[in-house]
This record gives structure tokens, C-alpha cells and sequence, in this order.
């Protein structure tokens, strides 16, 4: 079985996850945060697993915690984890994940393909927003990833998933009448237009 119908046939029960790194203005200077997120594959659902300047063995191994807490883990009803050959991705972390029964799968070293949807996320959230901005706090980062995850959720089309909205926050209608609304985040970075149902008179 190849990869791309290897993950076909497990997307339901897979994530993927990578890191990516911005520049925050501080008072101690300017700072590397490290945004660690973990994709839900089947759904396209994103979340965060950690933000933070201090990214270690350590604050790794607590992530994995979190992450398979039995309650409200991340990972709760998940079989695979896809990821690179980071070295934060360390042998402890990678056992807390095994001891959940989650299989950790590293993708071949240079061959960032193989973990395209993570890759193809970290493209489009530096793209269409951390690129623009400066940061001036951990806080004005987080809210800025905070924001272009609830627009990725709830109003960005995915090719992947026939064009549609993973979790719309209004309905998507498919006629061409009523009118076109737009909706905007981070002072019209992010820009959404939808078409608002046509309300039909009822008749005396």
C-alpha cells in the first residue's frame, strides 16, 4: 500500500501536526515563538498545542500529555500521528503518544510531502496573515492564530474537501440571488463573502 492510500484509508482515525516559527517584538528584544498545531485530517480541524518561546524536551513531553489526556485530548480517537524528524519530536514524546496507543509515523528526512496537509497549513496561515502582521506580545500572536483558525474553520473553502467550509458559521447557499455580506478579521486582513439567504414573504 502506497502512502496516498495509506492516509485515504485511515483519515478518519489520523493526525498530522508541524511547528512553525515567528519573529515577537518584546521587551527583551526580538523573540523566536514556536507554534506547535495538530490537524484532525478527516475534519481539517486544527488546534494548537503549544505557543511559547521556550520549546524543549521537557515542554514537549507535558504537550503529549495534554494531547492524550483521556478526557479532552487532542488526540482522543486517533491511531496515527504524522510528523517530521524534528528533534523536539524526542523519544519520550514519541513513547506518551505509543503508551495511548497512538502510532507515531516520521516522514522520510527532505521529503516534506509526505506531510503535505500540515505543510500546506503552515503555508497558508504564514501567507495570508503572519507575513502581514508584527507582533508585539505573545498575546498579539496568539490572537492572530486564534482568528486565522476560526477563519480556516468556519469561512476558508478547502480544495480537499470539494470546496466546501469545514464548519460554516452560516449557511452556504448555493443560489444566485440575496445579497452578497462581507465579514472581516484582523482590520480586514482576513476577508470572507457569503451570500445571505433570500427571505421569502409569506403571502396575506
Amino acid at each position: 500500500m502506497n502512502s496516498k492510500t495509506f492516509v485515504r484509508s485511515h483519515m478518519d482515525v489520523m493526525s498530522v501536526a508541524d511547528f512553525f516559527t515567528v519573529e515577537v517584538w518584546t521587551l527583551r528584544g526580538l523573540v523566536r515563538y514556536h507554534v506547535f498545531f495538530v490537524m484532525n485530517l478527516a475534519k481539517r480541524q486544527v488546534e494548537v498545542a503549544h505557543i511559547g518561546c521556550q520549546v524543549n524536551g521537557a515542554v514537549m513531553a507535558q504537550v503529549a500529555r495534554n494531547m492524550t489526556d483521556g478526557c479532552d485530548g487532542i488526540l482522543k480517537g486517533r491511531r496515527f500521528f504524522v510528523c517530521d524528524h524534528d528533534p523536539l519530536y524526542t523519544k519520550e514524546f514519541r513513547q506518551i503518544l505509543t503508551d495511548f496507543e497512538v502510532e507515531v509515523i516520521q516522514t522520510r528526512v527532505g521529503c516534506p510531502q509526505q506531510n503535505g496537509y500540515a505543510e500546506s497549513f503552515v503555508s497558508a496561515i504564514k501567507r495570508e496573515c503572519i507575513d502581514h502582521m508584527i507582533f508585539f506580545s505573545e498575546k498579539s500572536l496568539r490572537r492572530a492564530v486564534g482568528q486565522y483558525i476560526e477563519h480556516f474553520h468556519q469561512e476558508r473553502n478547502h480544495q480537499g474537501l470539494d470546496n466546501l467550509i469545514p464548519f460554516p458559521n452560516s449557511p452556504q447557499v448555493h443560489s444566485q440571488s440575496g445579497l452578497i455580506v462581507k465579514s472581516e478579521r484582523l482590520g480586514g486582513l482576513l476577508n470572507y463573502y457569503h451570500r445571505e439567504e433570500k427571505e421569502v414573504l409569506a403571502m396575506a
